[in-house]
């Protein structure tokens, strides 16, 4: 399954240091569920107003490794007093070819 996880500081209430550490703590427990280290880090530039950080990766469609992710991805949340971290499944691809 691939899932995209996102993170972001909307009312800027985190300052650059702690979001750093947010964004550390979040990407060491990602790294160590995906199946494949990354498919995608993408995050906010340093000159955008808002700071938002979101990685895409592969992990098994069932059982302990998702949940585990998850709960260690609430227990982030709750350390940092985040609002949420965004959890997207993406159910289907499809590949789509020239012409």
């Amino acid at each position: 399954m691939i899932v995209w996880i996102s993170v972001d500081n909307p009312d800027d209430k985190l300052c650059q240091t702690i979001w750093a550490e947010v964004i550390k703590s979040v990407e060491s427990v990602v790294l160590s569920h995906a199946l494949i280290k990354y498919s995608t880090m993408v995050h906010s530039l340093p000159t955008a107003p808002l700071m938002n950080c979101h990685w895409c990766i592969g992990i098994p469609e069932e059982g302990f490794m998702k949940e585990n992710l998850m709960r260690e991805l609430s227990k982030i949340a709750s350390r940092f007093k985040l609002d949420s971290i965004t959890w997207y499944e993406c159910s289907s691809s499809q590949l789509i070819l020239g012409e």
